[in-house]
């Protein structure tokens, strides 16, 4: 028989059920008729005849039987009948039935929780159009791998090469938003040239994105805002674009919208994957200083090109631009990578992979628990399941009904555990509001999720169903007729499998206690260490100062001193200083220093302080002098850096008295002091160095002597009235800025590195 005509018997058999046992039974009496003629006119009597033939066919309900099981419909029609009587036989246990689905949902919730976050950052494709076409593009330097590139190098990199389709470059960007009541908010953003959003195909949510002239001058003043950003911020309020913000005391031009789906492809741990803002590089900051190493570029491989074919390209250009510029490119190299092996390494993956194997042992847990919960269940069925296969059941078909009632308990776990999953995922990333753990993609529960609960839910199923059901089947007839006997030998079975079952069970619980131990102290050391300085009776407040009005360094050398003078003179306050950022917090970008025999060493970490800044957060000065204001010249020349900081530059040596340069700005420095290291939450421990120079965005750190929440309307008065024109952000206790910390970059903005 066709398929198709096997496909149609079966569904007439299923929905015309009356009609087809009519026509069988026609059948069959047609043909016992026939037999009985037959036998007739071999001389048997009529009588003998039937009786014969009847003996030759055998049951006529055996016959049906045999007809039916021949036909898909039969499997299909044995599995619904299954079904309904297991729903029958476990709503008769409502208690079993509500403790073993609790048990799986809770475990297979918090699976497809963790799954729908490790298939976010590490599985699902990125949300941008024939990703496998995007690229990174890094600049190599000697003993540093993958550095962000300069300005100079992008333009470079993109007049020259023909491999890509487009190049676009971005770089870190923390603007200050004044709002309509004179608050001042820090925001997440980044600069971007104009193809940015053009080289990810990317469409915006509302207005246009940014076109080719948004970066030229008086017209670079236009800005794309992030959809969350404009709901928290502004209501989603369509209106606004086309309308006015003030960035930085500077107006931009609202022109359009990032819809939430977007996430930011250079994805790393403490950067916000969806950024509040977006705003043009201006052209002519990109075609100076070579030396300032700040952007990162990615591309997007023209049809047809491969990442080895733009590598070679790359590889030419890179010896060309050294040759043409040896102060600052020489040695250097470029790197093609794909776009995905940076989003899809890192912290996440690996933590999302940690959590999803406790799942697992979590999972295994409670199916010995709900086995045990099977046999002892099963011990009170002994009777139904011996019965059943006296009158004929075999027990492969009374073993397929007992899976089927394991099935049912584990589908109805993992819907439940859909349910939970929802809530677990959004408990999870309320632990990680700074995003240590970077998705490629929005979080969500979709189809992939759902398919992976299913398959946990059947593999559940059968784990913990298949040994009950085995062990159930193995009842002796003959022993069910000697009752106690029968008891005492199938309750001694039943507590050895029970026995076996905690047993496992116990060892499953050792293990995860122990893994989960091992897990939280290493966890507790990275993120819980000792911060080197003290954060306790400490407050932070963030600081933006207008550039036009403080633009030499003695100018804000000035105000920075006053302004210290006039917090130390508040009430309950000890001391007072400015750093460039707060100790409590790591950039996305660092920067890098050269000493001055030019060895090249790793990435450090630069902070602009003021003087008095280490006795305010009480960070050990273990040799030389602290900063005074008489160092704060136009030309600073003198600097205090950390003690790794001392042992990378000169391991085995006295660093006081030793002279170093940042890559960026390129100026020399005198060690006149060794500070103790300053430990950031979660972040390896940097080399970092503080140089005696302010910015105008900065952070006043104020020690106090008892409650320092205390102090916070005075001293944001006291701002006010010393300058009414500064934007004053948050202003908060340390020990809340250190909770709300993420841990630095793995890649850090760098040059040359002590």
């Amino acid at each position: 028989m066709s398929p198709l005509r096997n496909l149609g018997a079966g569904l007439h058999a299923l929905f015309r059920k009356k009609q087809v046992e009519h026509e069988m039974d026609e059948e069959l009496n047609g043909y016992l008729d026939a037999a009985v003629k037959d036998k007739m006119r071999s001389g048997m009597s009529q009588e003998d005849a039937l009786r014969a033939a009847r003996v030759e066919m055998g049951s006529v309900d055996a016959v049906k039987e045999e007809i039916r099981s021949a036909g898909w419909e039969s499997t299909l029609e044995t599995i619904w009948q299954d079904i309904r009587y297991g729903l029958r036989m476990l709503a008769k246990n409502p208690g079993f039935t509500a403790v073993a689905v609790v048990m799986l949902g809770l475990g297979t919730g918090a699976g497809a929780a963790i799954f729908s976050i490790l298939y976010a950052v590490a599985i699902r494709p990125l949300p941008y159009l024939n990703p496998e076409q995007l690229v990174e593009i890094w600049r190599i330097e000697p003993q540093i791998r993958w550095s962000p590139a300069s300005g100079p190098d992008f333009l470079d990199w993109a007049n020259q090469s023909d491999a890509f389709s487009g190049l676009a470059a971005d770089g870190y960007y923390e603007p200050t938003l004044l709002t309509e009541n004179g608050q001042a908010e820090h925001l997440d953003g980044f600069q971007v040239t104009p193809d940015f959003f053009k080289v990810l195909r990317a469409h915006p949510a509302k207005g246009r994105f940014f076109v080719k002239g948004d970066d030229e001058s008086g017209h670079d003043h236009v800005a794309v805002l992030g959809e969350g950003f404009l709901t928290r911020a502004l209501g989603k309020d369509l209106s606004a674009i086309g309308s006015m913000i003030t960035l930085d005391n500077e107006q931009f031009e609202v022109i359009g919208t990032v819809p939430d789906s977007f996430r930011f492809p250079v994805l790393m741990p403490g950067m916000n994957p969806m950024p509040d803002v977006f705003v043009p590089i201006p052209h002519a900051q990109l075609s100076k200083d070579r030396a300032k190493t700040a952007l990162y570029v990615i591309g997007r491989l023209r049809s047809g090109a491969t990442i080895r074919q733009a590598q070679t390209q790359m590889t030419t250009i890179a010896t060309r631009l050294a040759q043409q510029y040896p102060e600052s490119d020489k040695g250097m190299g470029i790197e093609v990578k794909p776009l995905e092996g940076l989003v899809r390494t890192g912290f996440g993956v690996v933590i999302g992979s940690v959590l999803l194997f406790g799942v697992g042992f979590l999972l295994l847990l409670a199916c010995a628990n709900v086995a045990i919960l099977m046999l002892t269940r099963g011990a009170r069925r002994r009777h139904e399941i011996a019965i059943r296969q006296a009158v004929g059941g075999s027990r492969a078909r009374v073993t397929t009904q007992l899976l089927t009632e394991s099935m049912l308990v584990a589908l109805a776990g993992g819907a439940v555990g859909i349910l939970l999953a929802s809530w677990f995922r959004d408990g999870l990333l309320a632990l990680d509001p700074d995003h240590l753990i970077p998705a490629a993609a929005p979080i969500e529960m979709n189809f992939h999720v759902l398919a992976f609960t299913l398959g946990v839910s059947i593999a559940t199923g059968v784990l913990f169903g298949l040994g009950p059901a085995l062990q159930l089947c193995r009842v002796n007839l003959q022993e069910l007729l000697n009752e106690g006997a029968h008891a005492t030998r199938s309750g001694a079975r039943s507590l050895g499998h029970r026995d076996r079952l905690v047993v496992l069970e116990v060892t499953l619980a050792l293990s995860l206690l122990i893994a989960c131990g091992l897990m939280i102290r290493t966890l507790a050391g990275t993120l819980i260490r000792p911060q080197g300085f003290n954060p306790h009776n400490m407050l932070s407040a963030s600081l933006a100062l207008a550039d036009s009005k403080y633009p030499t360094p003695e100018v804000r050398n000035a105000f920075s001193r006053d302004l210290i003078e006039r917090v130390k003179a508040l009430p309950g306050v000890q001391s007072a200083a400015l750093e460039g950022r707060s100790p409590s917090h790591v950039a996305a970008s660092g920067n890098g220093v050269t000493p001055s025999s030019f060895k090249l060493s790793p990435l450090a970490q630069i902070s602009m302080v003021s003087s008095n800044y280490f006795r305010t957060i009480q960070l050990p000065l273990l040799r030389g002098r602290q900063l005074t204001w008489a160092d704060y010249t136009p030309n600073p020349a003198v600097a205090i850096i950390s003690s790794t900081m001392a042992r990378d530059l000169w391991p085995n040596q006295d660093a006081l008295g030793k002279r170093f340069t940042p890559s960026y700005p390129p100026e020399w420095y005198e060690v006149v002091g060794i500070a103790g290291d300053n430990i950031r939450p979660g972040a390896p421990t940097m080399p970092e160095a503080y140089l005696p120079k302010l910015p105008t965005r900065v952070s006043l750190l104020v020690r106090t002597e008892g409650d320092p929440k205390a102090v916070i309307p005075a001293l944001r008065d006291l701002i006010k009235n010393a300058d009414k024109d500064a934007q004053v952000g948050s202003i908060q206790t340390m020990e809340k800025s250190l909770a709300q910390t993420a841990p630095p970059s793995a890649i850090s903005q760098s040059c040359y590195v002590p």
